[in-house]
């Protein structure tokens, strides 16, 4: 096709790798002017990589994307049109780089108003296209700059070892669809990007992946969910996935859903639907917990006996224990503490058993006696833990609640709660005493 020997295709991939570069070069200003090295591997970064490009018997090789090309036919000539249009580029950019570090303030900003204006300059190439073919693969190639763009601001705020070793991996010509599509404002391709990225074994993936787990787009986040059951753990990603499981679901007020816009003396409701999505988060944190257990990293351990020492520690806080709007939360627990089973764990559920009882539920369900309060849950991982089959202390599965086990009355828990703290005081396990904890219980 004659698009793929237009100069506008080589333009466009020149100004993809430069608008990624550049963000960099604000960042590494000083090191790059005091270390000719570094600045050299910069150029060398900023620089379109060498791509054939062939249509019959021509070839050029875009080391300089408006170089024109080698044989003298009508591509020629828009070569050398397009080439106009950035009189002295490179040599101005390159001095405008260094610049970018300068000690006087007026000459860091003429730097960088010269390279706004190359930017402009490629752009203008970019924009000029001659029919709809080009329109079409101009504007994906837009797109994938401004991805691009957004990725290359996301890796300035990681620390400068980091960020320069994010940088000479994602600027990999192989590498650079995959960063730009998970920086994409589309979900679809965001959530193809991290199925990819998740099959990599490339440290900087788990940067990126961990980025899109924690996506506020449910396509997003239950496609890397979906994507990391092959890939290994890692601490980062465990924690996302924790903070998923056992975080409570904030629900904006009903005065701060809708959204009101004044035209000329009239009132439009503008519905933000804020509520959907951490009713949808909150029904998916399962997921999470299914990764988790798949996973079986060493850290939920830890993860579990820290969140059971902190709603000890702060019994008023909204926790999973005690909070029966917390439900699934509280099953997502129950269900890792039955894998992981952490033994040090128990002295603060013992507590939590031995606190007044909090947010007590009695209620007939299904013509059954049910009751919960605080110390219900925890007594029945209690019970877990010593080993002991539930339905001794008169403990039943209700579906009450999405699914939990309760006891038929109060009496039936006083009676449990002291069976199992003389259980434990026969092997020499006494409740944590409280201490006070700087986080809240539903910190991870």
């Amino acid at each position: 096709m004659r698009l793929w020997h237009s100069p506008l295709r080589r333009g466009a991939a020149g100004v993809v790798v430069l608008l990624a570069a550049l963000p960099m070069v604000s960042a590494e200003a000083t090191a790059a002017v005091t270390k000719p090295v570094a600045f050299h591997e910069l150029r060398r970064l900023a620089r379109p990589q060498s791509v054939a490009y062939a249509s019959g018997d021509e070839t050029n090789t875009p080391g300089d994307p408006m170089a024109p090309s080698r044989s003298a036919g009508p591509g020629a000539a828009r070569n050398r049109l397009h080439r106009s249009a950035l009189p002295g580029a490179r040599s101005s950019l390159r001095a405008a780089l260094v610049n970018l570090a300068a000690d006087r303030y007026a000459v860091r900003q003429h730097a960088s108003a010269e390279i706004r204006t190359a930017l402009a300059a490629r752009m203008a190439c970019l924009v000029h296209a001659a029919g709809p073919e080009q329109r079409n693969r101009l504007t994906e190639l837009l797109r994938f700059n401004a991805n691009l763009s957004r990725w290359a601001l996301a890796c300035m705020a990681l620390p400068s070892r980091q960020r320069q070793a994010m940088f000479a991996w994602g600027l990999k010509p192989k590498l650079l669809p995959l960063v730009a599509g998970a920086f994409s404002r589309r979900a679809s391709r965001q959530a193809a990007a991290a199925r990819r990225l998740a099959r990599r074994s490339d440290p900087q993936v788990d940067w990126i992946l961990a980025r899109l787990l924690s996506s506020p787009r449910r396509l997003v986040y239950l496609s890397t969910m979906a994507a990391l059951w092959t890939h290994r753990p890692t601490p980062a990603l465990v924690e996302i996935l924790w903070r998923f499981i056992i975080t409570p679901s904030v629900f904006p007020p009903v005065a701060d859903q809708n959204r009101v816009v004044r035209f000329h003396g009239r009132r439009i409701t503008v519905p933000r639907l804020a509520m959907l999505n951490p009713w949808q988060r909150l029904q998916d944190s399962h997921y999470a917990e299914e990764l988790l257990a798949h996973w079986k990293p060493p850290g939920v351990a830890s993860l579990l006996t820290a969140y059971a020492r902190r709603a000890a520690a702060h019994p008023a806080e909204p926790n999973l224990f005690s909070d029966p709007n917390m439900m699934w939360q509280a099953k997502n627990y129950v269900h890792l503490f039955m894998i992981f089973r952490p033994s040090a764990a128990v002295p603060f559920l013992l507590r939590l058993t031995a606190l007044p009882p909090r947010n007590v539920v009695s209620t007939i369900f299904n013509r059954q006696p049910t009751y919960w309060d605080s110390r219900t849950t925890a007594l029945y991982l209690l019970i877990l833990a010593a080993g002991q089959d539930p339905h001794h202390y008169h403990f039943f599965h209700s579906p009450w609640y999405g699914g939990r086990w309760l006891v038929p009355a109060a009496a039936d828990e006083t009676k449990a709660i002291t069976a199992l703290t003389a259980w434990c005081r026969s092997r020499a396990v006494a409740p944590a005493a409280t201490e006070p904890v700087g986080r809240p219980a539903t910190a991870p």
